[in-house]
């Protein structure tokens, strides 16, 4: 995700009975255990499905077989199980400059995650608000698609990542989402980023620290990781509560612990939308949710 009016619609959204994603712990639990089997020690000879041999957590495992994820002849991928439900969504920033938001519904799009803001990967790690943000919102919101966002996330301690949460939850004020309120810790692997030399711990209490204030404001936390960051910088046990959003450019996720959404492509085509978008799969109806 490194890339990246109608103010009366968003109001009609709202008199409808367009849920605000507020957030009932209850649910989140009940998500976690229904489907997702536990790990046990015994499980660890753990490898992931490529057979590199991985660390264990007492964790929830991935409930979806990778078998059944399908590549589609437009390069989208579908989920061929008829006892679960599976959405196609977009992630989008100001990198994907303006954006036709009726024809990305249209393309068959349902749900879409918006770049709220981001902090700078220099020393002084000022927080920007991306510049398309509210014109993105607005958009997908009157085109009828559910709708989250992300905080580009580079906090090097629990004070900045509960920073980051209280701007991104002032932006969203009074925008009708159904979709996750997402934490994008990215290390960016050169000596002048701040992240450069962060460590497992300060991570995972950085994700903590943000997907803990979102969650006490009533709405859904989610944390989006690849492979290496859901392995080895964060502490998933920790973290557990929480859903994950993972991220990996393969045919099939080979990610061994549980995610409801998976980025399968940073090069996806999409009507309305110039040039290569990153495109998801949601296998979890949060947009269904009666969050009261």
């Amino acid at each position: 995700m490194k890339k990246r009016l109608l103010p009366l619609l968003i109001l009609i959204f709202v008199l409808t009975g367009f849920n605000a994603c507020r957030w009932n712990p209850n649910l989140l639990s009940e998500q976690t255990t229904y489907a997702a089997e536990p790990i046990t020690e015994a499980d660890y000879s753990i490898h992931d499905m490529t057979g590199k041999q991985i660390p264990y957590y007492n964790v929830n495992k991935a409930m979806f077989d990778p078998e059944l994820f399908m590549r589609t002849s437009d390069g989208r991928v579908v989920y061929n199980d008829a006892a679960s439900v599976a959405f196609a969504g977009v992630d989008v920033s100001v990198h994907q400059d303006d954006i036709d938001w009726q024809a990305v519904r249209k393309d068959g799009i349902s749900f879409a995650f918006i770049r709220a803001a981001y902090r700078g990967y220099g020393t002084k790690g000022k927080i920007n608000t991306d510049e398309n943000f509210k014109k993105n919102v607005e958009g997908a919101l009157a085109a009828g698609l559910h709708v989250g966002v992300y905080f580009f996330s580079q906090a090097v301690n629990e004070k900045e990542a509960v920073e980051e949460a209280d701007y991104i939850l002032s932006l969203i004020k009074g925008y009708p989402l159904t979709y996750p309120i997402v934490f994008d810790w990215e290390r960016y692997d050169i000596e002048e980023s701040r992240t450069y030399t962060t460590d497992s711990k300060t991570v995972t209490a950085c994700a903590k620290a943000f997907c803990d204030r979102i969650r006490d404001a009533g709405y859904r936390p989610m944390i989006y990781l690849n492979c290496e960051i859901g392995y080895f910088d964060y502490d998933l046990e920790v973290l557990q509560e929480y859903d994950c959003w993972l991220a990996q450019y393969n045919d099939k996720p080979t990610y061994y612990y549980h995610y409801t959404i998976w980025q399968y492509t940073e090069s996806g085509k999409v009507d309305g939308i110039d040039g290569p978008v990153d495109l998801n799969i949601c296998l979890y109806d949060y947009g269904s949710e009666s969050l009261g």
